[in-house]
């Protein structure tokens, strides 16, 4: 059975990362049975200073389908992660980020310079090449490019695209012409979700929800900025990790400034055995994200049933003809405005339809057996 090394600096059992998290556990669920999995990853969640309570740092733990290395950050350095390299003799490494110097840039260095036996390298970028996320801590990001391309670091790598914009998006950075990237969907795991048609009715307001991290990229700001222009009843909740301080202190200045029709309040974060539940009370996801290279939320909230307004900056630009909610450029402001104002209808009949397309595009878009047999073939180079 070939051997797979997954380098990524948050997983399981933590959450406030999001997405990555949410794709490697999705990753090591389809490839469980056909390969042996060991993953390396920090031994804390995002943003917390304590570690993991009951889980034994810099060891290897071998639990039924996958060995897991939960590492101190001063125990990953360059000559650390050669000697984990070497004891697992990997055929893949997947990197689960780009911007990350442990779990990314030392990985490579140390392939580069340390006289390993070459795997097979995937590194998967996760929509951080986008133009929106690019502009997010441009100096640190910059460097990182240019270590990569001054070091050849490119040399024999395969690329992991989840759409064809990221594709564009990883040609323009390294290569016009780039051979060696293959698209493949993040999956999506359906025994995550729990369909049922017995909740409670939404009634009352239009009731709008936000379910991301605070920070620039996602946008937050500029949904509140959009709330300020509509009339009409709206309960506007949000949900979410601050990751950005001064980001989210600008937020809580214009949340303040909002009329009195638009009730609007941070709630909490979510463990993801939350979220669907919890979407399930909402109209509408408000998500105007500057890039989602997938948008694991988006999902979720189509999974619900509650209808998805988002920036044209994901895969899902389709999603308003399949009406299950808007995709709309965020240069049009007073568009994501209208449809706020005027083409959302509450009425109990109309909710109930609302949900249905959304569940019905849900089941279109996701396709993990396309998406699986795509990644396996690369594993099995």
């Amino acid at each position: 059975m070939k051997k797979i090394l997954i380098f990524t600096q948050f997983y399981l059992p933590g959450y406030k990362a999001g997405g990555p998290i949410v794709s490697i556990s999705n990753l090591v669920e389809e490839l469980k049975n056909d390969f042996e999995l060991f993953i390396i990853t920090t031994d804390r969640d995002a943003f917390e200073n304590k570690k993991y309570e009951n889980i034994t740092q810099n060891q290897w733990i071998q639990n039924k389908y996958t060995n897991l290395y939960y590492a101190e950050n001063k125990e990953l350095t360059v000559s650390k992660i050669r000697q984990l390299i070497r004891n697992v003799q990997p055929d893949s490494i997947y990197l689960n980020s780009f911007f990350s110097l442990k779990f990314s840039i030392f990985p490579l260095l140390a392939l580069k310079f340390f006289a390993i036996n070459s795997p097979n390298i995937i590194i998967a970028p996760r929509g951080e090449f986008s133009t929106g996320a690019l502009k997010i801590k441009k100096f640190k990001k910059s460097f990182f490019i240019f270590v990569f391309k001054f070091f050849n670091l490119n040399n024999k790598r395969y690329w992991h695209a989840t759409s064809k914009e990221e594709k564009s998006d990883i040609e323009q950075l390294f290569l016009k012409k780039e051979t060696n990237i293959f698209i493949s969907s993040n999956l999506v795991k359906k025994s995550n979700f729990i369909k049922t048609d017995t909740e409670k009715p939404i009634t009352g307001n239009l009731k709008i929800i936000y379910l991301s991290r605070i920070t620039p990229k996602k946008n937050l700001l500029f949904a509140i900025n959009v709330l300020k222009k509509i009339n009409r009843n709206v309960d506007f909740d949000i949900f979410g990790l601050i990751d950005n301080e001064k980001y989210w202190g600008k937020c809580k200045n214009e949340i303040e400034r909002l009329p009195k029709n638009i009730s609007a309040s941070y709630k909490n974060i979510l463990n993801h055995d939350e979220v669907i539940k919890t979407f399930k009370k909402y109209d509408i996801l408000f998500l105007p994200t500057k890039g989602e290279n997938f948008g694991h939320v988006i999902l979720e909230s189509l999974f619900a049933g509650t209808l998805a307004l988002i920036s044209d900056k994901t895969p899902w630009n389709d999603i308003e003809k399949n009406r299950a909610g808007w995709a709309v450029s965020l240069k049009n402001k007073e568009k994501f405005i209208n449809i706020i104002e005027n083409k959302i209808d509450i009425k109990a009949n109309n909710r109930k339809e609302m949900r249905l397309s959304a569940n019905r595009y849900y089941d279109k878009i996701v396709d993990n057996k396309r998406a699986v047999k795509t990644i396996k073939s690369y594993f099995n180079l």
